[in-house]
């Protein structure tokens, strides 16, 4: 609702601040995973209306700290990154793909994550292909 009312900035700021708390309580598995998939409508709705900006200062949650980060920045554990990186496929591609491919290549996003893109990214490629051949072998216009 806060994306939707005041935009997506400050729906992102709350969203790395929840995620921040949470990893902070070492909440255990259980309810990491139903935290996670709470906030799943909460990264819809950033993605529904952000911007390349507000997608970027999610990104750098993404990575590992390096030694000029505060030791206060939140890193994202992987259940968090994995359901973000799904959001913005899902929900922004087009606006989201080279900022995607880029973490691929960052050498501080941990390799389940990269790994997790790339087959995100892929899947969503193979999608494209199959419904631009079928309209081609079909005859139908695109949708």
């Amino acid at each position: 609702r806060l994306g939707a009312a005041h935009g997506a900035a400050p729906a992102a700021e709350l969203l790395i601040r929840v995620i921040g708390a949470a990893v902070a309580a070492q909440l255990g598995r259980a309810a990491e995973n139903h935290l996670a998939k709470a906030l799943r409508g909460a990264m819809d709705s950033i993605f529904d209306h952000g911007s390349p900006a507000v997608y970027r200062r999610l990104w750098e949650h993404l990575e590992e700290r390096g030694p000029e980060d505060d030791a206060d920045r939140v890193v994202f554990p992987e259940r968090y990154a994995l359901g973000l990186v799904s959001c913005a496929v899902r929900r922004a591609y087009a606006a989201t793909r080279q900022d995607l491919e880029a973490l691929v290549a960052h050498p501080r996003v941990p390799q389940p994550t990269k790994m997790w893109i790339g087959d995100q990214l892929s899947a969503r490629s193979r999608e494209h292909t199959e419904h631009d051949l079928s309209w081609v072998l079909g005859g139908e216009p695109p949708r």
